[in-house]
């Protein structure tokens, strides 16, 4: 389960500390407790596995996107293939944690705004990696925009 441990050290200060899932068990409770939308996705973009807050928020169910590349998600819209791709390769390319602001869409068509997070997951004896794509939904900001305006 991803958390943060705060320690103390004398003469050091405090020291934060991510704890990311490492097993597989870690990583199905991590994904099935988070509270925000979580992909797993293979280094050549194949989704491999997505949380119900995937499935709540967006309204596919995981047999409808699971298998299938990231390139030809019916959630990602077709203006952002080309970023997606860039953003790709700069995280293979050895690239650290990223986050960006991005637009998916739901299954009745709805664009939903959200800050998105890719960092690498596994490496299994076969150098085979994976990523997690953790969704945050900002959707909430727009409404206080318009508010404010």
């Amino acid at each position: 389960m991803l958390f943060w441990k705060q320690a103390w050290r004398r003469n050091k200060g405090n020291e934060r500390r991510s704890h990311y899932p490492t097993g597989i068990l870690d990583i199905k409770l991590y994904m099935d407790h988070h509270p925000h939308a979580i992909i797993i996705m293979s280094k050549d973009g194949t989704i491999l596995r997505v949380n119900r807050m995937f499935e709540s928020i967006l309204g596919f169910e995981s047999r409808e996107v699971v298998n299938r590349p990231i390139f030809d998600a019916p959630f990602v819209p077709a203006g952002e293939f080309n970023h997606l791709a860039d953003h790709r390769n700069k995280i293979i390319g050895g690239g650290s944690i990223m986050t960006v602001n991005i637009v998916r869409i739901t299954k009745s068509g709805k664009p939903v705004r959200f800050i998105a997070t890719v960092y690498p997951l596994l490496e299994d004896k076969g150098g085979n990696e994976t990523f997690i794509v953790e969704y945050r939904d900002i959707s909430w900001l727009s409404m206080d925009e318009q508010l404010l305006s």
